[in-house]
């Protein structure tokens, strides 16, 4: 059996209708809906909103059960760029917490989104001029680009072939600075239709449909391989994303929220260093939070060893390793926590000194992870190989002796 699909659309001024002067009588998601062939179309948009503000994306995803509705359309940042209220990361935050209400409520449900379309309020005149939260359009249109690659949603962008340029504004907008005329809405429409659905009608087969939609449905977290010839820092900051939703998403409690802020650097310093390590540690420390002191089962851990990833590769020495395995001070200790819990279980590796000044306890460096704070296994037990060779060479070297006498 074969149903036709159900459209919701959140926005502002602009999907709601308004040229300016007046509310129009076919605003974008009714011409939306028509091209499409949508059998129900609900338009939540109300002018003046934001993504985080009253009436705005959090108040209209609330109104409705997205169980009810194979797509949904957003369609924000424009007031969230003039009102100069907004961070960029509450933008992020209030977009996100979205999508996941969506999710939730309808894991099958499709998620459009759109860029706003340039505006020239206030004699702005340039995508990239700041407002004084220091907050440009080009930033919202790439949040909502970040945004919308982290989730795997489809995404139309107003600056790739604009409808609306410098050049026009003036006769396509009613107001002259950012209200489309019915005209162009219908232009819109008719860019949505293309860029979403490829100018095809819409139907949703039965089979389609969510058996329970309250229960969410989570997907693997897929990250990108960052190229030191590209964007790598972009591709760790997209990374860190998708980790931090995930553990937010997968999280038992509702409440839970992840402080952090994506930074950009210009250049390879000891700023982006310090930003990395710091990120890896939350990380971890999210990670730990969540695992507690449990400990973690599974048939086989397999770390990433291929060449491709590698340069300045040299053999190890077989004697050195052997000196640094020598080096290497191991002891056997309990953890505080099992000792205040009653668990008498005896753990053994080296210790690493985090409380004196001058170190009680030392390990070779090659043992640490990169920020001293950690232990490297995987290292150590590449020099305990290496050392575990060196030392079968002696002694196939001393039977060899031995039987010549």
């Amino acid at each position: 059996m074969v149903i036709i699909a159900k459209l919701v659309v959140m926005g502002d001024s602009i999907t709601q209708g308004w040229d300016g002067h007046k509310q129009v009588d076919n605003p974008i998601p009714n011409e939306l809906g028509k091209l499409a062939g949508f059998d129900k179309v609900e338009n939540l948009s109300v002018g003046g909103t934001t993504m985080t503000g009253s009436k705005g994306l959090p108040s209209q995803v609330r109104s409705v059960n997205f169980a009810d509705y194979d797509y949904a359309l957003i369609s924000f940042g424009t007031n969230d760029y003039w009102q100069q209220s907004e961070s960029l990361q509450d933008m992020q935050n209030g977009l996100q917490q979205a999508i996941n209400k969506m999710r939730e409520e309808n894991p099958k449900i499709q998620i459009l989104i759109t860029t706003p379309i340039q505006g020239w309020e206030n004699n702005t005149d340039s995508l990239d001029q700041k407002n004084t939260m220091g907050v440009s359009q080009s930033d919202i249109d790439d949040m909502i680009l970040s945004v919308a690659r982290l989730n795997n949603l489809k995404v139309n962008d107003w600056r790739n072939n604009p409808i609306v340029t410098s050049d026009n504004y003036k006769l396509l907008l009613g107001d002259q600075m950012v209200h489309p005329t019915q005209a162009t809405m219908d232009l819109m429409a008719n860019r949505y239709f293309q860029a979403f659905f490829n100018g095809q009608k819409v139907t949703i087969n039965q089979d389609d449909q969510p058996d329970n939609p309250s229960e969410p449905d989570h997907q693997p977290v897929v990250l990108e391989m960052a190229s030191v010839s590209g964007n790598w820092l972009g591709t760790f900051n997209d990374n860190f994303q998708k980790i931090f939703q995930a553990l937010v998403d997968y999280s038992t409690d509702d409440n839970r929220s992840i402080e952090w802020q994506k930074k950009d650097f210009k250049m390879l310093n000891r700023g982006t260093y310090v930003y990395l390590v710091k990120t890896f540690e939350l990380i971890k420390q999210v990670v730990d939070e969540f695992l507690g002191s449990e400990d973690i089962y599974a048939k086989s851990f397999v770390p990433h060893s291929e060449l491709s990833a590698k340069t300045r590769i040299k053999k190890l020495d077989r004697k050195e390793a052997l000196d640094k395995i020598m080096q290497d001070d191991m002891y056997t200790y309990q953890f505080k926590e099992d000792v205040r819990d009653g668990v008498s279980k005896r753990y053994a590796s080296f210790i690493i000194d985090n409380i004196h000044d001058v170190a009680q306890y030392t390990e070779p460096e090659e043992f640490l992870s990169a920020n001293g704070k950690g232990r490297d296994d995987g290292t150590q037990l590449a020099y305990l190989i290496a050392a575990v060779q060196y030392q079968q060479e002696q002694i196939e070297e001393l039977k060899k002796k031995l039987e010549e006498k």
